[in-house]
């Protein structure tokens, strides 16, 4: 049968027509549309989110049951960096439970304390006490026993020290929250430290009428108190880096010349590591046989390194302070620091302690055997102006948790 050519047209064209139709049909109706005011695609430049936006409801995770000791996952996954709480904290902890890297800090605002994992993107509130104005936190290894820090409103500049261990709700506990129980220590502490080895504190009170200070050791309650030594100097700081030593510092500043001195906790003898170095800070291994310091050489913090077992004294070529760096623990030859990408001119390192200049840092990983140095997270390519401190890193060295000065608020870093 032939066709003509007009009637060949008008078929061809209805098959068309038919097919748009079934393509309108399919794709265009309203079970396949995107519904209005919803972006499709959306993402944020910041990859842990817009922090612009309002915080969170981390107070109560679970409105309805009580807390557990289990946090949950989320089923989002971790992003490489991102704020783990975006309000002023007062001290962080990471460690290992259940062989997940876990991460515990105290809100700076009213003592609550709370946990997250490296995993999970999920803040839980694990204590209800309120204790206002937490100014700094000391935690034991394991997370269980704090003590937090802060100004007596009552009594105007009277520092407390409140030595707690934290009680976490259960199931079957019909309590919303855990608690924190304890006591406190004397009052007017300077400083507080820990002992990752012993489980235990370390802590000096200033003498009121021969001058210097007295050094004393005792539990994470403040029993078993024992006085390890007496020592002349008085603008000081220690940390505890091994059982048997504890490290004594001048504090840095511009205007005079630094010292380290080790003290043997058994017999209280004071010996000298290094000194005669302007604005020095410390960071001591945990077998007080390496030692990173900074000092300020041309009005800049430089990065040096001794290595007390061969003498060898070697400047890292790096431009920041040893209390922005922390010792890698899976690996002992290697150590993490956050690096300013620009030093403005000031006083230092004065104008940076006192809070007058912040800095935009950089992550670096320093091989200390090889001397070689790695640039691992360039904060400043995500439009971020973070002055990182207070840096801790889990046992397997693949999460770094560090605050920033500048705001106070918790950020984490996957390493992997």
């Amino acid at each position: 049968m032939n066709i003509s050519k007009k009637t060949a047209v008008i078929l061809i064209l209805g098959i068309v027509l038919l097919l748009i139709g079934f393509f309108l049909y399919f794709y265009l109706s309203p079970d396949n549309t995107t519904p209005t005011g919803i972006t499709p695609n959306s993402s944020s430049t910041v990859p842990f989110g817009d922090t612009s936006k309002p915080k969170p409801d981390t107070t109560d995770v679970y409105p309805n049951e009580p807390s557990t000791s289990t946090p949950a996952v989320s089923d989002k996954p971790a992003e490489t960096l991102r704020q783990i709480f975006p309000e002023p904290t007062s001290g962080s902890l990471v460690y290992t439970k259940n062989k997940d890297a876990v991460v515990r800090f105290v809100e700076r605002s009213n003592g609550n304390i709370y946990e997250v994992r490296k995993d999970s993107p999920q803040a839980i509130r694990l204590t209800n006490k309120t204790i206002p104005k937490i100014q700094e936190v000391v935690w034991d290894k394991s997370g269980s026993s704090v003590v937090l820090r802060y100004l007596d409103e009552n009594r105007e500049g009277q520092i407390d020290s409140f030595a707690g261990k934290i009680k976490i709700a259960t199931s079957t506990s019909n309590e919303f929250f855990g608690d924190i129980t304890g006591t406190f220590l004397p009052i007017n502490i300077p400083q507080i430290v820990t002992n990752p080895g012993s489980g235990k504190i370390a802590y000096f009170q200033n003498k009121l009428n021969s001058g210097g200070v007295s050094i004393f050791t005792a539990n994470t309650d403040g029993t078993n108190k024992i006085q390890v030594a007496d020592i002349s100097l008085s603008e000081i700081n220690i940390s505890w880096p091994k059982e048997s030593t504890i490290a004594v510092i001048t504090k840095p500043s511009s205007r005079y010349a630094g010292f380290l001195y080790f003290v043997n906790t058994q017999d209280g003898v004071l010996r000298k590591v290094l000194g005669d170095l302007w604005g020095l800070n410390v960071l001591i291994s945990s077998q007080t046989n390496k030692v990173v310091y900074s000092r300020i050489t041309r009005n800049e913090p430089v990065l040096g390194f001794y290595d007390m077992s061969t003498g060898e004294d070697i400047n890292l070529q790096i431009k920041t302070f040893a209390d922005k760096c922390v010792w890698g623990k899976k690996d002992s030859g290697i150590i993490f620091c956050s690096v300013p990408n620009y030093i403005p001119n000031g006083t230092y390192p004065d104008n940076w302690y006192q809070g007058e200049v912040s800095f935009a840092d950089n992550i670096w990983k320093i091989d200390l055997e090889t001397g070689m140095s790695t640039m691992i997270y360039d904060l400043a390519s995500d439009s971020l102006s973070i002055d990182a401190v207070s840096l801790s890193i889990s046992d397997k060295d693949d999460f770094l948790v560090f605050t920033n000065k500048i705001d106070l608020s918790l950020w984490g870093l996957i390493l992997e």
